[in-house]
């Protein structure tokens, strides 16, 4: 197995793990909030998603370039190696019960070359 492939491995299990801290983190912060209230805060939500009996789910999403990453093994006479770049995507479902209060808050993230 590469280097290359070795690092993708560990990052993906590292964000798996962070993601459910990030996920409980932002249910305990905003539950109950209304639609109102998270609209003032991150604005008009990228996606309203329908959902049964007049609940909806609001998501938000932001996305960055990640560069490059020179990986140094110590040893200036190799080529150095480069991890690849790509675009991490944050996704934020929330998630409105009939009375437009938040019941639920998924974050996801992706990586894309």
């Amino acid at each position: 197995m590469s280097i290359k492939n070795t690092l993708l491995i560990v990052s993906v299990c590292i964000l798996m793990l962070s993601g459910c801290y990030t996920q409980r983190k932002y249910n305990k912060q905003f539950l109950g909030f209304s639609k109102t209230e998270i609209i003032n805060q991150y604005g008009k939500p990228d996606q309203v998603i329908p959902g049964k009996n007049g609940k909806e789910i609001f998501v938000y999403q932001k996305s960055e370039k990640i560069k490059a990453a020179v990986i140094n093994k110590g040893d200036p006479s190799l080529d150095k190696l480069e991890s690849a770049s790509a675009t991490k995507t944050e996704k934020y479902f929330f998630y409105f019960n009939e009375e437009g209060q938040i019941i639920d808050v998924k974050h996801k993230t992706e990586y894309s070359k």
